[in-house]
């Protein structure tokens, strides 16, 4: 199914805000796991992102090893949700949409802000899907998911693009 944002703009910024408290860029893979191959790729693609964020919001985003919660600090998560305070209904909906196709408000406010083109932004969001690939193959099944979320995220990034 495609992604679709809530018909409330409110209810769309706090949506997507609320991505930033469970950033996929803030869990990374223990260092022993897939053979130690996928942290040090999440750390060089994602960390830079963070230390982006954390200087242009003033929102520092705390990392995490697999895939239990760690709580973010409410005043940097209040500050990536004021980045979305003045957006229109309809680039609510474009954000609200790459944000939850990609598990990434920081992905989706980097695009936006041009530091990231719409494909290094995907590629960036499937990291861990790609070095999994890499080592087993392609999984038919998780493929077709995945085409379905590159589809809407492509779609939304346009749709952004074209409301200038």
């Amino acid at each position: 199914p495609a992604a679709r944002a809530p018909r409330a703009p409110r209810s769309s910024a706090a949506d997507a805000a609320a991505y930033a408290g469970s950033d996929l860029l803030c869990y990374r893979a223990a260092p022993e796991e897939a053979d130690g191959a996928l942290r040090p790729r999440q750390d060089e693609a994602w960390q830079p992102l963070l230390d982006w964020a954390a200087e242009r919001y003033g929102a520092r985003l705390t990392v995490a090893e697999g895939i239990m919660p760690v709580a973010q600090d409410n005043a940097a998560l209040m500050l990536l949700a004021r980045a979305l305070g003045g957006l229109d209904p309809f680039r609510l909906t474009a954000v609200h949409v790459m944000t939850t196709t990609t598990g990434s408000l920081v992905l989706a406010l980097a695009l936006l802000e041009g530091r990231l083109t719409p494909e290094d932004a995907h590629a960036l969001a499937t990291l861990d899907e790609t070095v999994q690939a890499e080592k087993w193959g392609e999984d038919e099944e998780a493929e077709a998911l995945a085409q379905v979320k590159r589809t809407a995220f492509h779609d939304a990034a346009r749709f952004w693009s074209l409301l200038g």
